[in-house]
């Protein structure tokens, strides 16, 4: 029995090495996320007007947080977000603005955001309490 103690974790050993070499998570992941932002990029978008109203009201929402001067400062969880709440006049709510810098393109940033599917986002979600 201790013979086979001692010898079982150094040939479950060899098997999690073999099960490591195959783990293609990141690149499977990378991969779906380059081909969405090609998608996003490529592929003509046709909006109807309703689309294109909820479009220009959402632009025309933003300028109005961006401008507004009674805003509040919001502690960030990281140090590279600068958060806000803004309470644009003549609405009952109010609208967290977050900005950062991303050195990426918009489409590959929305193909980001978009794929809750991943495999990293089914590995931490529960750890993020998602």
């Amino acid at each position: 029995v201790k013979l086979v103690n001692k010898k079982i974790p150094q040939a479950l050993r060899v098997v999690e090495e073999i099960s490591n070499g195959f783990a293609q998570d990141d690149a499977v992941d990378a991969a779906k996320c380059a081909a969405l932002a090609r998608t996003i990029k490529n592929t003509p978008q046709d909006y109807d007007d309703n689309e294109l109203e909820a479009i220009s009201k959402g632009k025309e929402f933003y300028e109005k947080c961006k401008v507004n001067k009674h805003r509040e400062e919001i502690e960030s969880p990281d140090g590279r977000v600068k958060m806000y709440l803004v309470h644009v006049d003549g609405q009952s709510l109010g609208t967290g603005v977050a900005t950062t810098v991303v050195d990426t393109s918009p489409e590959e940033c929305a193909a980001y955001e978009y794929n809750f599917e991943s495999r990293e986002f089914k590995r931490t979600a529960k750890e993020r309490n998602i």
